[in-house]
Parts: structure tokens; C-alpha cells; sequence
């Protein structure tokens, strides 16, 4: 494992404002590296293993994170939403069960609660550590190219038709500079929705407020099943940029058969070229999609200019 990995992990979380590092979230290197790269740090005490997968740089002085820091770095990780409780160290949070967590002599609890009672209890939470994350040097966003955007028209086109009236296509992992925005746009029968995590909009968790037909978009990869999973929740016609090396294990495969949909695909002859990379994946993408294509795999060609 070259130093170089160390290096820039340490750099990165040097960089972050609260000092917590994902694992799921390091750039340009092997996992199984960075995963030694990780433990080797820890060992060094250069960094402190909170939970598996997340870290924190404790600094020259060795401090350590507050309960409430700790507690808001776990629930920002998987995506919960929290509420301070009268008790010390217990929260009130959106997860599937009650879980507690030890750090540094002191426990964590998230107690399991009712959506509806917890927004009831509980101030909008501003998801910091992820929004700094998702836009900056740790991100996997790779912008998608006008290419990908193109091979989804013919669907869209079939989806308005089988409606009979204009189609209102959200996009929910992207700005109005998007390509998705920006081509889907041009559609005399499509109505555009673009949302994004950067104006406070996070998919996983934010109820739209609007009405529409479709999901079409590139999500973060390093949430893939999570979104995935929300996508199908909604019974609407999707299309959700992915890895193909995603069918090699059964996360999409257990999201279709749990949601009981079965799964569509859409795969191209070629790798994009992803816009805000200087050099091409090292994998393919494809459209993972419900409800949209007019048979369960299709195989199509990438428009070259």
C-alpha cells in the first residue's frame, strides 16, 4: 500500500469542518487500501474509529468529539434524522430499530421513533457533515454527459404517450446546469423538476411537495441501494444511473424482489466519459429502471457526437 494513501486521508479530514472521515467516501483508491490505510492511522492514533466506517481526527491536543457531535456524525452517516432527549446521550431518531453505540467510556442511544412524532419534536437538521461531503474533494458526483441523457428520450417520449398528456419529470440529484435538466428540458411534453441535496433537498428523506410522473437521474453511487430502494417506495416509471458491476451482488437485486417489481435494464455498448472527471470510469453505467423500457433488458448505442 503506498503512503500516498495515508496522506490523503489524513489531508482530506483535515479539511472537513467537523473532522469526521466516511470510509465510503475516499476517492481514487482501492477499497481494501483504504481500509488498510484506515486501520494503520487508527493503530498510530492519528485518527479515532467511531463506528466501522467512520472516523474523526483528533488533532494535535487529542480531543475528542462531544456526545451531541458524535451522535449528529453516526445519524449523518446513515442518513437519520435525530432529537436531542432529556436523558444524556439519547436521541430520539428515524431508524429502523433502537441502537446504542460506545464511545470513550460514554453510550449512545438512538431510540426508535415515529417519523410523524419526531418531526413533531425535532428542528429540520441541516444534514452538515454530508452537505460539506457531497460537495467537496470526497464526493463521487460525476457529473453526467449529454450521451446518457439521450438514451432515455425514447422512453420518455412512450411514457407521454401513454399517459396522453405532458409528463413532469423529476430529477432529484440535480441543478437546473444539469445535463438531465438542460436536455429534458428541450422536450415539448416534459416538465422538468430538478432538486438537489446542495439546496437542502435531500431524496432520501425530503417529501416532495409536487406532483410527478417520473424519476430519471444519476445518483451518488456510494448511496446507490439507498436510493434505489426510495425509488421504487414511489410506484412511478424510473431510470437511475448505476454501476453494472452493481449485478454482481444482490442489492438491487433484493431492492426489486422486497418492493415486489421486477427489474428493467438499460445498458449501453460503451463506457461515458463522466463530465468533472479528467479520465474515463473505470467502469460502466447503466439504467437501472422500473415501469419505463417496453421489455426487461435493453441493449442500445451511444450517440458518438
Amino acid at each position: 500500500m503506498a503512503q500516498s494513501v495515508k496522506d490523503k486521508i489524513l489531508s482530506l479530514v483535515k479539511s472537513c469542518p467537523d473532522r469526521f472521515i466516511w470510509a465510503d467516501r475516499i476517492p481514487d483508491y482501492k477499497r481494501t487500501d483504504i481500509d488498510v490505510a484506515l486501520y494503520s492511522l487508527a493503530q498510530e492514533q492519528k485518527l479515532i474509529r467511531i463506528i466501522p466506517g467512520l472516523y474523526f481526527y483528533p488533532g494535535r491536543k487529542k480531543s475528542v468529539p462531544s456526545v451531541d457531535t458524535l451522535a449528529n456524525a453516526i445519524a449523518d452517516k446513515y442518513h437519520w434524522n435525530i432529537s436531542k432527549t432529556n436523558e444524556p446521550g439519547v436521541y430520539l431518531a428515524s431508524t429502523p430499530r433502537t441502537k446504542q453505540y460506545a464511545f470513550n467510556g460514554q453510550k449512545i442511544t438512538f431510540k426508535q421513533c415515529a417519523g410523524k412524532k419526531l418531526a413533531e419534536t425535532n428542528d429540520k437538521r441541516q444534514h452538515s457533515h454530508y452537505l460539506y461531503l457531497h460537495n467537496s474533494p470526497l464526493q463521487d458526483e460525476q457529473y453526467t454527459p449529454k450521451q446518457a441523457v439521450e438514451l432515455i428520450i425514447p422512453y420518455l417520449e412512450q411514457l407521454y404517450h401513454k399517459l396522453n398528456h405532458p409528463i413532469t419529470v423529476w430529477c432529484p440529484a440535480d441543478t437546473s446546469d444539469s445535463q438531465y435538466y438542460q436536455v429534458l428540458s428541450e422536450l415539448p411534453y416534459c416538465r422538468v423538476i430538478a432538486t438537489h441535496l446542495s439546496d437542502g433537498f435531500d431524496f432520501l428523506t425530503t417529501i416532495p411537495d409536487f406532483e410527478f410522473d417520473c424519476i430519471i437521474t444519476n445518483p451518488p453511487f456510494r448511496d446507490k441501494k439507498n436510493w434505489l430502494v426510495k425509488a421504487l417506495k414511489y410506484n412511478k416509471p424510473f431510470a437511475l444511473l448505476l454501476p453494472a458491476s452493481w449485478l454482481n451482488d444482490n442489492g438491487a437485486l433484493d431492492a426489486y424482489a422486497k418492493a415486489n417489481k421486477s427489474m428493467q435494464l438499460l445498458i449501453p455498448n460503451k463506457r461515458f466519459n463522466f463530465i468533472g472527471n479528467d479520465k474515463q470510469v473505470p467502469f460502466k453505467a447503466i439504467y437501472y429502471c422500473w415501469d419505463l423500457l417496453n421489455q426487461p433488458i435493453v441493449y442500445c448505442t451511444i450517440n458518438k457526437n
